[in-house]
C-alpha cells in the first residue's frame, strides 16, 4: 500500500510506501497524519496502527529528484487533457481520441524540431508542448495545418504536466485511492 506525501503547503510531493510514511515521517515527527485508509492497518510485533493514506510534511521540502521522466505517449496526452478534444471541447472515450501535433510533423526541421507559434520556442516535434488531445473529426479537419491556418483555436495551450497533474498521469486515474482525491484535485 502507498501513501500520498504532501508538502507543508499541502501540494502533492511524492508517493511513498505506507510503512515509510508511518515510521520515517510520522513517528520521526517530520510529518502529520492527514487521512487514513478506513479498511487497512499496519501491524508490528507489539501494536497495530491505522494505515496512513495521506501525510503532510511539517516543513516545506524541494521537489524530489526523479530519474524517470513522464513519457509523452498518446495515453498520457489524453490523460493530461482529461479525455477532452482541445479544439471542440467534446469529451470522449480514450480509445476514440487521438493525439494531434499542433505544429504538423511535416513542418519539422532537420533536427526534428518545430517552432511553436504562440511562444516562438523551438521544441522537438514529439514534445508535450506540441501535442493535444483531439477527436478524430477535429484531427481530420485540421489535417496538415496549424490551428491558425485551419481556423480552429485551441481550448488550452499544451504544456508538460507538473505536480499533481504529472502524479495523476503516472498513477492512472483509475488507480488513485479515493482518500487522495481532495489533495490531487482529480
Amino acid at each position: 500500500m502507498h501513501t500520498l506525501l504532501l508538502n507543508a503547503d499541502f501540494s502533492p510531493h511524492d508517493v511513498i510506501p505506507s510503512v515509510d510514511a508511518l515510521w520515517k515521517y510520522a513517528f520521526a515527527e517530520k510529518a502529520r497524519h492527514v487521512a487514513d485508509y478506513a479498511d487497512r492497518v499496519i501491524r508490528s510485533y507489539h501494536a497495530t496502527f491505522a494505515c496512513p493514506a495521506v501525510v503532510a510534511l511539517l516543513e516545506q521540502a524541494p521537489a524530489p529528484h526523479r530519474r524517470e521522466r513522464l513519457k509523452c505517449t498518446r495515453w498520457a496526452v489524453i490523460a493530461r487533457d482529461r479525455a477532452t478534444c482541445q479544439y471542440c471541447g467534446t469529451p470522449g472515450a480514450p480509445r476514440s481520441l487521438t493525439q494531434d501535433h499542433v505544429v504538423p510533423w511535416s513542418r519539422r526541421d532537420g533536427r526534428n524540431q518545430v517552432v511553436l507559434p504562440w511562444s516562438g520556442k523551438r521544441v522537438h516535434v514529439e514534445a508535450w508542448e506540441n501535442k493535444l488531445c483531439a477527436c478524430e473529426r477535429c484531427n481530420n479537419i485540421k489535417d496538415n495545418r496549424t490551428p491558425d491556418e485551419a481556423g480552429m483555436p485551441m481550448l488550452s495551450t499544451p504544456r508538460r504536466p507538473r505536480g499533481a497533474d504529472a502524479l495523476r498521469i503516472l498513477l492512472r486515474a483509475d488507480r488513485i485511492p479515493p482518500e487522495w482525491n481532495d489533495y490531487l484535485l482529480v
